[in-house]
């Protein structure tokens, strides 16, 4: 296609759904025109008419068009586009189409067919739909047809707008990677939760997290969900499924893929090089986090390479509920055949819902990177674990005791003294 043609058309479409009143030529002819339009099967009527056509955000447009002469016409071409769009720019092919050139003889007629879609983006308002009769060299008819666009009212009203995997779509089997996902919901009507299931159905791995509410036009981003690969995943690419269910039995499924790269890790029996540096990570994955004093969450860096290595720690998933701090800051150094250990501190905020909440910390060094899920059990405020609790007052009960027996046996020794001293006063008296 021309695109010098394209960009006139664009500029013309663009001046029209500004309010600019583009006429045709003085010499231009009105032996060429639109006799009907259908619009997915629905016939529209004429032009003009004070009926609005209500269309939904994504909907798929299919537009026949009927045109007639009474003289013959040579290359002619017909054009439609959904006017006033903000990202037009971007996606033109979905606001604009266009038919090929073609000639027609008088008294004749012809259907041409034109796709069009409604952007997901667009604004739920008022839309033109502009449609133009243009040959060659002349503009020969400009109509135009008042759309109604409106939100979703049943099925795919939640749409995902974004879902990957972080920090990339490989990784190393016995790894982890965190996945993440944002919907928006472009219906009609406010939801109370929507769930969401990340999977690798050939691997059987999933995770799961809910939001509480997903109200009309609302944008949310889900809690970020970590995904372990086996040690034993072999390598190649693989389906990760993310399914979003809503309204009890809507849902939506968007997938991608992920590619699995051999374990070179010292536990899963791969060869090591002699000067490779290889690092394992011990790490307690779930505590229970008191509203008042929170809990502390214990990692163990091993270096067993024969060179010191350097590594970076990041903490996320916390900030919605809850704030974190490493006692070793984000960088630690581990020496050449050392342990060193890294806690996360992590306290829930006033407001945190009880129960569980997922997070992960990020060790990273040279490249390479592993991705720990933490699981923080937040209790109500002012309360304690029950099996916490009952720990506690056994440790006391048996301190308790311990004293009371040392109580005694203080008390034993000093009178078993003191009648040893009055035995010997006798006896020097």
């Amino acid at each position: 296609m021309n695109t010098k043609l394209l960009t006139i058309l664009f500029a013309v479409f663009t001046l029209v759904s500004m309010g600019v009143v583009v006429a045709a030529p003085s010499n231009a002819t009105v032996d060429l025109e639109v006799l009907s339009l259908d619009i997915n099967g629905h016939e529209q009527g004429l032009f003009g008419n004070d009926l609005n056509l209500e269309v939904a955000r994504g909907e798929k447009l299919d537009l026949e068009l009927e045109l007639g002469t009474l003289a013959d016409v040579s290359d002619v071409q017909v054009s439609a586009m959904i006017g006033g769009y903000e990202y037009s720019n971007y996606e033109f092919d979905k606001v604009f189409d266009m038919s090929r050139t073609f000639n027609l003889q008088a008294g004749d007629k012809k259907f041409v067919s034109l796709e069009l879609e409604v952007p997901v983006n667009i604004d739920p308002d008022y839309a033109k739909l502009y449609i133009e009769v243009h040959s060659r060299d002349e503009l020969r008819q400009s109509y135009y047809y008042e759309l109604n666009i409106v939100n979703v009212e049943n099925g795919n009203e939640v749409l995902i707008k974004d879902a990957y995997l972080s920090p990339s779509s490989e990784v190393m089997a016995g790894r982890a990677l965190t996945a993440t996902v944002r919907v928006e919901n472009i219906g009609q009507q406010d939801f109370d939760d929507a769930t969401l299931l990340v999977k690798v159905p050939a691997l059987n791995i999933q995770a799961v997290e809910t939001i509480e509410n997903l109200e009309v036009g609302e944008k949310e981003t889900f809690e970020e969900l970590v995904l372990r690969f086996p040690k034993d995943a072999q390598p190649g690419d693989y389906v990760v499924e993310y399914t979003v269910k809503y309204d009890e039995y809507e849902s939506v499924t968007k997938t991608a893929v992920v590619h699995v790269s051999e374990c070179a890790d010292v536990t899963c029996g791969a060869a090591v090089k002699e000067n490779d540096v290889v690092t394992q990570l011990f790490f307690d994955s779930e505590k229970i986090v008191d509203a008042k004093s929170g809990a502390t969450f214990p990692i163990m860096i091993q270096n067993t390479g024969n060179s010191q290595k350097s590594y970076t720690l990041a903490v996320s998933g916390v900030d919605s509920w809850g704030t974190a701090t490493l006692s070793e800051g984000s960088l630690v150094v581990v020496p050449a055949g050392a342990m060193v250990p890294v806690y996360v501190h992590v306290v829930a905020n006033d407001n945190a819902a009880a129960g569980e909440h997922s997070f992960s910390v990020t060790v990273a060094s040279d490249g390479a990177q592993d991705v720990l899920p933490m699981k923080a059990v937040v209790t109500e405020d002012g309360s304690k674990d029950r099996s916490g609790l009952q720990k506690a007052l056994e440790i006391g009960l048996i301190v308790l005791v311990v004293i009371l027996i040392l109580i005694g046996l203080i008390i034993g020794f000093n009178k078993l003294r003191g009648s040893d001293d009055d035995e010997d006063a006798k006896t020097y008296y």
